[in-house]
């Protein structure tokens, strides 16, 4: 055990204050990745509704 090396600390979720503030990034990630999928999928759907090729697969 004495030749164990700590793991360095990649990132730091403490902010200017102080405190932790993990949580809230963890949620901003989150909804920001939310809101890109529902962005890519209206893309794609929008996509294939104005491709003749795919417009068969648009069930709407």
């Amino acid at each position: 055990m004495k030749v164990y090396q700590p793991i360095p600390v990649i990132v730091d979720f403490t902010n200017k204050d102080g405190s932790d503030n993990l949580k809230e990034t963890i949620e901003a990630n989150y909804k920001r990745i939310k809101q890109e999928i529902l962005s890519l999928v209206e893309s794609e759907k929008e996509r294939i509704r104005t491709d003749p090729t795919l417009a068969h697969l648009n069930k709407e």
